[in-house]
């Protein structure tokens, strides 16, 4: 009994963290406390995260609208219209556009395309291409289309963006320019293809109403370059052809007279001695197409002597693409115009109630 009495003191001692002697003694006296490892706080697993959209952030009036990645941008018709620079320096401008306006009604969106002549290409600060362009018939007609950056956030975020890049990389390619601070001269014919914008503080190079193509969605050019304006010598052959002899040849028999139902195309012969500029003739009666002929990439002079009292419509197409109208007589006339066109393979469409007619078509 008198063991278990001492026993009790040393059981206690332990318990409550002091030495035997301080229990002897009536002192407490604690025992090092022991220092715990903290344990790793159990965290969730991971969860997947959206990747992150790419470009950078890039500044400009109107931005989204200018690059076509605005809440609208689906409301742009993808369907080209062909226009004239004239047209749309004549386009009355919306009032009171601020820098932060939505898309407007109509022009904006529509999708353009453009006959030009190049002019200028100058580097914005936002990664802009601004390319000066001018009509091809009266270079006083000035107009500017923007090819955005595509590394900036609002390009990457467009539907159009693989577009976009597309048009710059032709430019840039099919012009042989590496555009800096300092603007580039650039010579040469181009069909460019782009939405129409109204810019809220256009520049120097822009028209008047501050209407531009914005952003560029294509760009075609056979003779855009540096160095200085290009002059068509190439033949114009009908499709399926091979091209003609470069030297002399006997007069081509004469084609049949045409017909109502169809419309007749010949080539004009080529003579002994130097080889003048070629040309492409067709007559018809009433509304007609041509057969597919392949052009080589330069100015032509499309012209069109109508006999007729009904109104007349004459268009150069590719494929399902208007390119333009080089006549829009109200009766009988005599008219033309000049088209700068890329290589390809091109219809000519005449529309018209009655009469007869020749169209001919040579380099401009």
């Amino acid at each position: 009994m008198r063991a278990g009495a001492r026993l009790l003191p040393l059981v206690a001692a332990l318990l409550v963290g002091c030495t035997p002697a301080a229990a002897q003694s009536g002192q407490r006296a604690y025992l090092p406390i022991m220092q715990l490892r903290a344990l790793p706080t159990p965290t969730a697993p991971a969860t997947p995260t959206a990747t992150p959209r790419p470009g950078v952030a890039c500044a400009a009036d109107r931005l989204p609208v200018r690059a076509l990645s605005d809440p609208d941008a689906g409301a742009v018709s993808a369907v080209p219209v062909a226009r004239t620079i004239r047209e749309l320096r004549e386009t009355a401008p919306p009032p009171d556009l601020g820098r932060d306006a939505p898309r407007q009604p109509r022009v904006e969106r529509s999708t353009f395309q453009l006959q030009v002549a190049v002019v200028e290409l100058a580097l914005r600060q936002s990664g802009a291409l601004a390319l000066s362009i001018a009509d091809p018939d009266d270079p006083s007609l000035t107009g500017l289309v923007e090819l955005p950056d595509p590394g900036c956030a609002e390009v990457a975020a467009s539907a159009r963006a693989a577009a976009i890049a597309a048009a710059r990389e032709a430019l840039l390619l099919g012009c042989g320019v590496s555009p800096g601070a300092t603007p580039t001269r650039v010579y040469g014919g181009a069909t460019i293809t782009g939405v129409g914008f109204f810019d809220p503080s256009p520049s120097a190079a822009a028209p008047p109403n501050g209407l531009i193509l914005s952003p560029v969605l294509a760009f075609a050019s056979g003779d855009c370059n540096t160095v200085g304006p290009p002059s068509p010598t190439a033949t114009p052959r009908r499709l399926g052809t091979s091209p003609p002899d470069p030297t002399p040849t006997a007069t081509r028999p004469a084609s049949p007279s045409p017909t109502a139902a169809s419309a007749t195309a010949t080539r004009t012969p080529t003579p002994a001695g130097p080889l003048p500029p070629p040309t492409i003739s067709f007559r018809g009666t009433g509304s007609q197409d041509s057969a597919t002929y392949h052009l080589p990439a330069g100015r032509w002079l499309f012209a069109i002597d109508y006999t007729g009292s009904a109104a007349l419509d004459a268009h150069v197409a590719r494929g399902a693409v208007d390119w333009g109208a080089f006549a829009q007589c109200s009766t009988a006339c005599s008219t033309g115009q000049v088209l700068t066109l890329p290589e390809a393979d091109y219809t000519i469409q005449v529309r018209t109630a009655s009469g007869d007619w020749t169209v001919s078509v040579r380099p401009g």
